[in-house]
């Protein structure tokens, strides 16, 4: 959770807020929250100096033991009781305590959050990886027809861990069923193992059948989902590191260039490594893991990295581009209109269907 932050909503200082934007300008919002805190700022102020004179009238010439065991007292029955009054900031009148950082973050460590009517001061916005970082289960919610996916997660060996957690969430929350579009009575665990299994497929589409609204049954809407995922190429099939990419060649004026990057001709593309420089290939710094599977921590791509990354993107994509702009892209799913039945059932056993 420590890549969020806390976000000030309108019912936090509302009071304040004419005042701060008439005084701050469009540094109202760091004049607001610095004025909402300042109230648990100068508690644990208090706090700090009430430690500072129990040291120093236990360490002067004329020990005071006992003022000194007091001022320590007092100070520790004040952190206790704002540290138990903070579960308490949905109150009006210990909502300022709500606005301190420090007692925020014993509040995450201790997984507590507070469930009420009226809407919070603040609002914690984090990474959507904590449930589902693809966007799937938006698109979902939104019972969108057609949705193109760009799975771009840590995933070499193709199991789909993301993906998979996406679909599980849409199925518990009751918003649809998961299908295979080419056949619809095979489960789409089938689906994925296949992609998995086929390196020279490009895309994967897997089809959605909404949860019902009313509608009769076999009316209700349907959305398709085409995913894109970063993976090699065929086993063993060599390409060779290509030039940066240039203005022309992505506006399209230039062909796509098919002649080996200068200094590179020796590297396989599924070679390149390193960071920082197009140097590091070919000075004994190509280390680590290769391309296309680059690790998070790798923030600092060569040029030559992201030129070949931009490639595999334009050649991965095209077929999916292609196809979720099809008219016809339900046309083959059995229990649409054009249901697929195997042959070897006959003409009676298909009408009583």
């Amino acid at each position: 959770l420590t890549m969020g932050d806390f976000i000030l909503l309108e019912s936090g200082g509302r009071e304040l807020l004419p005042w701060c934007k008439r005084l701050a300008g469009r540094f109202e919002q760091n004049v607001l929250i610095g004025l909402l805190r300042l109230p648990s700022t100068m508690l644990l102020a208090l706090f700090f100096a009430l430690l500072a004179l129990g040291i120093s009238f236990g360490n002067g010439e004329t020990k005071r033991c006992k003022t000194s065991f007091g001022l320590f007292s007092i100070a520790v029955i004040l952190a206790v009781s704002l540290f138990i009054l903070s579960f308490f900031a949905f109150l009006p009148w210990l909502n300022m305590l709500a606005f301190s950082p420090g007692l925020r973050q014993i509040h995450q460590a201790l997984n507590y959050s507070h469930r009420g009517l009226s809407p919070p001061s603040l609002v914690y916005i984090t990474d959507g990886g904590i449930q589902d970082c693809s966007g799937v289960v938006q698109l979902v919610m939104r019972r969108c027809e057609r949705m193109l996916m760009v799975l771009c997660s840590a995933d070499p060996d193709d199991e789909f861990g993301v993906l998979r957690g996406s679909m599980k969430t849409v199925v518990d929350q009751n918003l649809g069923s998961w299908f295979d579009p080419g056949d619809a009575r095979r489960d789409t665990k089938i689906l994925l193992e296949e992609y998995q299994s086929d390196r020279s497929r490009t895309y994967l589409h897997l089809g959605i059948l909404y949860a019902s609204r009313g509608e009769p049954y076999g009316q209700q809407a349907v959305g398709h989902l085409l995913i894109v995922k970063l993976r090699s190429r065929i086993p063993g099939m060599k390409t060779s590191v290509k030039p940066l990419l240039s203005r022309s060649e992505i506006c399209g004026s230039q062909d796509p260039c098919t002649e080996a990057a200068e200094g590179l001709e020796k590297l396989d593309v599924e070679d390149l490594a390193g960071c920082c420089c197009d140097c590091c290939h070919s000075h004994g710094c190509n280390l680590g893991p290769h391309f296309p599977h680059l690790p998070n921590a790798n923030q600092c791509l060569t040029p030559q990295l992201f030129n070949s990354l931009c490639r595999l993107g334009h050649e991965l994509s095209f077929d999916a581009i292609k196809r979720i702009g099809a008219p016809n892209l339900s046309e083959d799913v059995v229990g649409s209109p054009t249901v697929r039945i195997p042959s070897s059932i006959s003409k009676e056993s298909q009408v009583s269907m």
